[in-house]
């Protein structure tokens, strides 16, 4: 039985961890996490807004595929601007910063999750960037060209676990007095298209409800029975036999007395005393 194909893509693949999060836990633990909190939303709300979709959380790292690589680096550099944001108004022994790794690949879509050697690139390149910065692979820099104001470090050819081929490797940062480049057209459409999809989704749901509640309010099982205008409601009808149950002394039981049981009650006198014979 041959095993059925497994549903493939290419897409642009973010993945973003929090340098140092084990000894900034140590250190303080629920406050960390009560920042981490915080950042991780603000990285969500801009994963969204530049048309990506995050696929899952792993502790203090969030995984994300966008269909569009320039919509993905946009997002990442985003991102870094608005954790210095965050940042800026705690001590350096209390800042959590993002650590990004960005490749463009194929991936495997399964169980509403993606897989295969275009995420591991994408840990990989996250685990070769500095605190607050990132790194991109050689297919998201050919795919680029000068199509953003970014700068570009390159790294050389790196030897990756569990990666089989050297990576190419670029430092990417946005280039000095330079505004960030809105989401593009695509990344709209894409919001949009998912903002649509969700009202569909609810109005159906929605829609099913209301009709089984119908449904359900007018279903014969649960009406009260009624008598019919101009009818007398039926009346139950009283046994014929009157009798005592089962295992219930009779009246005339009830009228004996003790020592009574084996004798027979004397016949009356048909003529009573005082009577003519």
């Amino acid at each position: 039985m041959n095993a059925e194909p497994l549903r493939r893509k290419l897409a642009a693949i973010l993945y973003a961890d929090v340098a140092g999060y084990s000894r900034l836990t140590g250190a303080d633990e629920e406050g960390t996490h009560r920042r981490l909190r915080t950042y991780l939303d603000a990285t969500t709300d801009l994963i969204v807004e530049y048309g990506g979709t995050v696929m899952h959380y792993a502790g203090d790292a969030v995984l994300a595929n966008f269909p569009s690589v320039i919509d993905a680096v946009l997002c990442g550099l985003s991102v870094q601007r608005e954790i210095a944001v965050l940042n800026a108004a705690l001590p350096d022994a209390r800042r959590l910063e993002f650590r990004i790794g960005i490749n463009l690949g194929d991936v495997i879509l399964d169980r509403n999750d993606i897989y295969g050697d275009g995420v591991n690139v994408a840990a990989r390149l996250e685990a070769l960037a500095q605190p607050g910065g990132i790194c991109v692979s050689g297919t998201v820099y050919d795919a680029l060209g000068t199509k953003l104001p970014v700068e570009y470090e390159y790294l050389g050819e790196q030897e990756v676990k569990n990666i089989e081929r050297p990576v190419r490797v670029y430092r990417a940062r946005l280039k000095a007095d330079t505004v960030l480049p809105k989401p593009s057209m695509s990344a709209k459409r894409w919001r949009r298209s998912k903002r649509f999809v969700a009202v569909i989704v609810a109005g159906i749901s929605f829609t099913i409800g209301v009709g089984v509640t119908i449904w359900w309010l007018a279903s014969p099982s649960n009406k009260e029975p009624t008598a019919t205008p101009g009818t007398r409601s039926p009346q139950v009808e009283a046994p014929t036999h009157m009798g005592p149950p089962p295992g219930m002394p009779r009246r005339t039981d009830s009228m004996r007395r003790p020592g009574m049981d084996n004798t027979t009650m004397p016949a009356e006198d048909e003529n009573p005393p005082g009577s003519d014979p």
